[in-house]
């Protein structure tokens, strides 16, 4: 995510990983509206090319949205550590809060979304890291 619109912004959340890559061209566009990892309470969370400190279950965030504001059809599969452990469908403006419960033995682990309408319409995310 860039704070401004400037080629400083642009470089620092290149360099640091605060992007999703979209492929697509038709009206109705893929977007990122937020993805992030949060605490089961919500206080601490962290996006894309963050690392969040976290005990507990993590909590995964996200909405997509079209650029137009047109509904779409989407398949959401979420991430983790390169392993789908779920698959979210539904229509834009699609919204998520899900609470991944399942054990992980990892003591860093990261989630990511891939987020289709078709095969050329598609968003993929970079990942957020996770220190326990």
């Amino acid at each position: 995510m860039m704070d401004e619109l400037s080629d400083d912004a642009f470089y620092r959340s290149l360099i640091n990983g605060r992007f999703y890559v979209v492929r697509g061209y038709s009206p109705a566009r893929l977007q990122m509206d937020y993805f992030r990892i949060a605490s089961g309470d919500g206080k601490e969370s962290a996006g894309y090319g963050d690392d969040l400190r976290l005990e507990g279950a993590p909590r995964v965030q996200f909405r997509v949205s079209t650029q137009n504001g047109l509904p779409v059809r989407v398949r959401a599969k979420l991430i983790r550590m390169g392993e789908v452990v779920k698959v979210f469908e539904g229509k834009t403006p699609f919204k998520v809060d899900y609470t991944d419960e399942n054990s992980i033995p990892f003591r860093r682990i990261y989630y990511r979304l891939d987020v289709k309408v078709s095969r050329g319409e598609h968003i993929v995310t970079n990942p957020v890291f996770i220190q326990r």
